[in-house]
Formats: C-alpha cells, structure tokens, sequence
C-alpha cells in the first residue's frame, strides 16, 4: 500500500469484535447543559458509527441508530463489524464496507454489503478479491454505488455498480500510476468527485496532486485544483461548489472551490487560535459550513460557522468540547435535514460521549443522551447521518 494515504487508510483497518453499548447508568450528568425536550426536537434518526479508543482495550467499532422522536432516547444496534458506511440518500439502505480479519498485506477478499436502514436481510452486493477497498458513496437516485478500489498489482482506481452489484465499471485507470480516491458524488448525478494523484516519481517533484471530478462513465474529467493533496471532498446542496481539505502543510487547510471558477480556490480562514479538523464537516442548506477546529491552546474543540459566502468571519457557535490526539477522539457535527438543528456527538465536563444538539446559532445547546461513559469512545467524525 501506498504509504502515503495511511494517515487515512490506516484507521479504516481497526480489527473489529463486538462492541456492546453502554447506556448512560452509572454516568455523571453534565449538569451544565439542559436535557432536550422531545416536543421541541426536529424529529429524526441518527445513524452514527462508533469507535473505543482505549489503548489497553481491543480497538472495537459498531453501527447504531438512534430515534429523536422516541421519549426515552433508547439506541439500538444495527450492525457490527463494519468499517465504512454509507446511508442512502432516500435514507432506506445502508451500503458498508467489509474488511476481512486479519487485514490482509497482499489482498484478500473484500465484501460490499446491502443492509436495510432498521436492520432486517444483509445481503452481499459485491467481492472482489483485492488489495483493499476504502470508501463508498451513493448516486443521488439511490440506484449506484461508487467506490475507491485497490487491485492486485495496479494503483488506486474509481468502480461504480448498480445497488445490486450489477453493471460493474471501472471509470478510472487503475494501470499505470495514477492513483484515484474518496469518490464523492455530485448532487445532481451528473459527476463524481476524487482525490487524484499521480505516483510517478517525476510527477511527485512538481506536486501534480489535483481534486477532480468526472462522468459516472468516466468521461470529461477535469481537474478543479491543483496541489489539492490528500483533499476529502464536500459538495454544496446546489452541486456548484466544493469543500475539501488539503494537507500539504503542518496545518490543514479548508478550501472551497466554485465549478463555474474552478482556477480559483478560496483558502477559508478560522478564527485566531483555532485550526481545522477534515473529519467533520456538514453543508447547510443556505450554503453555510458547520465544521470541527480545534483550539490549539487549551486542546479542546469548538464549533464553527463558515458564511455562505465565504469571505465574511467564521463565526464560533460552542466550544469545549474535549478529546486527545488521536484523529477520531475530536467532535462528530451533522445537520438536521432541514438545515434548522445542529448534533454534536462529543465529550463534556468529563461525563462520556455524549450527544448534544443546539440551532445554526448556537443557542438552545441542549444534551440529548450520554452514550457512553467512557472517555475514549468516540463517534467516528464523518461517519454518522441525520435521517428523516
């Protein structure tokens, strides 16, 4: 595997056993922050992904789903043993990624699942025997998958198939050096967004790493930017702008580009003391970001606004929120569908993971449920999905 994109590679390979959820009993209540009151609350479900970061304890990761509207707040499991996964975005089927035990150094055979968004017949889409899989996305219509796939003795490269595992498609190639990631579809369906690096050795001097989009059949592809290493990219609601985070510095780096102006990037700037997290970012439907930074002081964790227009201050809306180094201990941020309700699944006070939700403003910060009472467990920032 290519060294290089183990920084995010690498936590997708968490040895997975089951991971019982503990409900908040025996846990101290963060007193200073009120109990949501269920008649007030944008109804919904919560699908989210957990992961125990506890050195001494096997690393153990789970899929849950929690129901707004439910007066006692109970969680159930969905499934257990996934690594990645990807939620419909009619919010009926979950597509997740299956890693084979032990990970395998030179390919073993990967699984893509269909599952049911309330559990029920979990079918095997697609295996395909490779070096690894990654990441996977839905069509806007519900009807493709796309996904970043690694094949025996090739590079990185972008498949699509129909939900049932049919019309299989390599829409990139996976021949030469060129290697493809993180494959993000457009909201309209009309194009496919990717990392794309180019791995030879001569191209590596001139920093030809670009964020790209292209056709589901993998024509017209062009590059947006240029020098966008390593970026994770978020299309806007209206599909004409995209967010991504770029690496190459010590500090990352949240820029937006507009497909209408794709030559210019705007480098989005967080306030004095703060930098910003890539794991956790949401579009509002106004065109505003809520996104995770992280005070670099005190180490602890806010949340912010960025402006629809994206020349305006970034605004903060709550901090305090606690973690640690590692790459998944910071906040998870999603938005209700109506782009009215901010959740943050996240550590306060010291009284476990828990989730809280509050308005686009800040205000009317409200504790939903303590999760868990470990002060390691941790909600897999990017890996949860506000549903109707």
């Amino acid at each position: 595997m290519n060294t290089k994109w183990n920084w995010i590679l690498g936590p997708l390979l968490l040895s997975t056993i089951l991971s019982v959820l503990v409900t908040s009993s025996g846990c101290k209540k963060d007193d200073s922050i009120p109990t949501a009151n269920a008649e007030k609350m944008t109804f919904g479900k919560i699908i989210y992904q957990t992961v125990e970061l506890d050195s001494r304890l096997p690393n153990t990761a789970a899929l849950y789903s929690i129901n707004l509207d439910n007066s006692d707040y109970l969680i159930s499991s969905l499934l257990l043993g996934t690594h990645y996964f990807r939620i419909s975005p009619n919010g009926k089927t979950i597509a997740y990624i299956d890693f084979p035990l032990p990970f395998p150094a030179y390919g073993g055979v990967f699984e893509i699942h269909s599952l049911g968004i309330d559990g029920g017949t979990d079918i095997v889409v697609k295996k395909l025997f490779c070096r690894q899989i990654a990441t996977c996305d839905w069509s806007p219509d519900n009807g493709s998958i796309a996904f970043d796939y690694y094949p025996i003795g090739g590079s990185w490269g972008i498949m699509t198939m129909n939900r049932d595992g049919s019309d299989f498609k390599v829409i990139t190639d996976t021949l030469k050096h060129i290697l493809s990631l993180f494959p993000r579809w457009s909201p309209d369906g009309a194009n496919i967004a990717c990392q794309s690096e180019d791995a030879s050795t001569e191209a590596s001097l001139s920093m030809p790493d670009s964020l790209v989009i292209l056709s589901p059949s993998g024509s017209n592809r062009r590059a947006l930017t240029r020098s966008a290493e390593r970026a994770l990219s978020h299309w806007s609601p209206d599909g004409k702008k995209i967010a991504y985070f770029d690496f190459k510095t010590s500090y990352t780096e949240l820029w937006i580009v507009d497909l209408l102006c794709p030559a210019t990037a705007t480098c989005v700037i967080p306030p004095e003391g703060q930098m910003f997290l890539p794991y956790s970012l949401q579009w509002l439907p106004d065109n505003r970001i809520v996104c995770v930074a992280k005070n670099i002081k005190d180490t602890t964790y806010s949340i912010d606004i960025v402006p629809a227009n994206q020349f305006g201050d970034v605004r903060e809306i709550a901090n305090g929120f606690r973690g640690d180094n590692d790459v998944y201990s910071s906040p998870s941020v999603l938005c209700s569908p109506d782009g009215q309700t901010i959740a943050v699944f996240g550590n306060r006070n010291k009284v476990g993971l828990s989730l809280y939700v509050m308005k686009t403003d800040g205000s009317e910060l409200q504790l939903v449920k303590i999760i868990d009472y470990s002060q390691t467990a941790s909600v897999i920032p990017g890996r949860c999905q506000w549903i109707k």
